[in-house]
């Protein structure tokens, strides 16, 4: 019996007000991504493209249609609701890694663990900012502040801080447009562990067709509306392809 979609949008339509009149930032939109997936959204700027990963990771209600996520209908909760489910379920990457400048990256970690239900008590909270800390290399940099750190190992405290909540679903938004050729690879090899081991299933927003490459499925925005949909045939592996690339000094 195939499983029920982790992710899985009907006729999603999403009306912004601008002035007298509105913009049709999504026109209908059907899609749905298997647990598991790693998947690439791609598409011009104004296509539709962010205001659809705001609504697949609960930071906005769609105007039309229904979201069913991980079965259950997120369409029309309350602002409380979704924050709930936000915290429980995603984890969110973004391209200017959006850490706090004063405090360290450990303290960065373990932001969304203040915020779950259930608040874990302080050594639950200092293993499991050490376990994502470990996880994306840097254990022995969580003492230090985001301005002691390069761009790629700021990244990667993003990435730890998305990952200590134990999420399903990974949303990274041009996780790599900050980033030089080489680091924004090691951000992607993380990113593709996660998803390859940890079976976390992903969704990048991306501007760049190098990255793509990296996932399973890319899906095309236009006008609001899915303009393709395919599959990867052989998605490349950052891993393999770090080991072909030279040795570059991050500034």
């Amino acid at each position: 019996m195939e499983s029920l979609p982790v992710i899985d949008l009907k006729e999603i339509r999403k009306v912004y007000p601008m002035g007298a009149g509105h913009v049709n930032a999504l026109k209908g939109v059907t899609v749905s991504v298997s647990a598991g997936e790693m998947v690439a959204v791609m598409g011009p700027s104004g296509s539709g493209k962010s205001t659809l990963l705001n609504i697949i990771g609960c930071l906005d209600r769609p105007t039309g249609g229904r979201y069913i996520l991980d079965g259950i209908d997120v369409s029309e909760m309350s602002k409380e609701e979704l924050a709930r489910v936000r915290n429980k379920k995603i984890g969110f990457v973004f391209q200017g890694f959006n850490l706090l400048s004063r405090v360290t990256a450990a303290a960065n970690v373990q932001l969304p663990l203040l915020y779950a239900d259930g608040k874990p008590d302080k050594k639950e909270m200092e293993r499991r900012t050490v376990e994502a800390l470990s996880w994306v290399g840097l254990r022995e940099y969580g003492h230090h502040l985001p301005n002691q750190l390069s761009g790629g190992q700021q990244q990667r405290v993003a990435i730890a801080r998305a990952l200590v909540n134990s999420p399903s679903i990974i949303l990274a938004d041009e996780p790599t447009g900050a980033l030089d050729t080489r680091t924004g690879m090691e951000v992607i090899d993380v990113i593709q562990r996660l998803n390859f081991q940890k079976k976390i299933t992903v969704i990048i927003v991306t501007h760049e067709p190098n990255v793509a490459l990296y996932c399973r499925r890319i899906i095309r925005v236009k006008d609001g509306r899915i303009q393709e949909d395919r599959k990867v045939d052989h998605p490349r592996v950052a891993a393999e392809d770090l080991k072909e690339m030279p040795a570059e000094v991050e500034e």
